[in-house]
């Protein structure tokens, strides 16, 4: 019993020099992306972080004929009760066919309950950092999609003004 317990002692050591680590990584990373101030909300929503049974999976699942529901966490970027930053928020996942294409279909389960990663148990931080890169990818794309919308709203802007001020000198 001595020597298990000398183990285990050797096990929280390692685990919580880690788990530290892993919280000044996720810091870090955290940090860099509010510095940009994006204001942008995303969501890995076909990459559930934690099952309902707490495992982490190895890919997404694989839809099939039948439906399945399961809980999930999310990984996402967001405003939180703490300003923005790394989040998770409870969802549902249905797998199933959706048109003749299978898909992950998810859809959340109650009102949207983000909690900053950083606050969510070491498990759940666990698992995030090897979707970090899917979610950096997500917000470019995202931050792309978004500058495209304002710039086209810009060019609309700029010929309705055009468009006012040749009406206002015909007058």
């Amino acid at each position: 019993m001595e020597e298990v317990l000398k183990e285990l002692k050797s096990i929280s050591e390692a685990l919580n020099n880690s788990s530290d680590s892993l919280n000044s990584t996720l810091t870090q990373i955290n940090d860099e992306i509010n510095k940009l101030n994006l204001g942008i909300e995303v969501w890995l929503e076909r990459s559930p972080l934690i099952l309902v049974n707490g495992t982490a999976p190895e890919n997404p699942p694989t839809p099939n004929d039948h439906t399945l529901e399961e809980g999930a966490l999310i990984l996402g970027y967001a405003r939180t009760s703490e300003g923005w930053g790394l989040a998770v928020k409870e969802a549902k996942f249905q797998e199933g066919f959706y048109g003749r294409d299978a898909k992950l279909l998810l859809r959340e389960t109650h009102e949207k309950k983000v909690v900053p990663l950083l606050k969510t148990p070491r498990p759940v931080r666990a698992a995030a950092i090897r979707l970090i890169p899917f979610l950096l990818k997500a917000l470019k794309k995202e931050g792309y999609h978004l500058l495209k919308d304002v710039q086209k709203a810009q060019k609309i802007r700029w010929k309705i003004a055009k468009k006012m001020a040749k009406n206002n000198k015909g007058s």
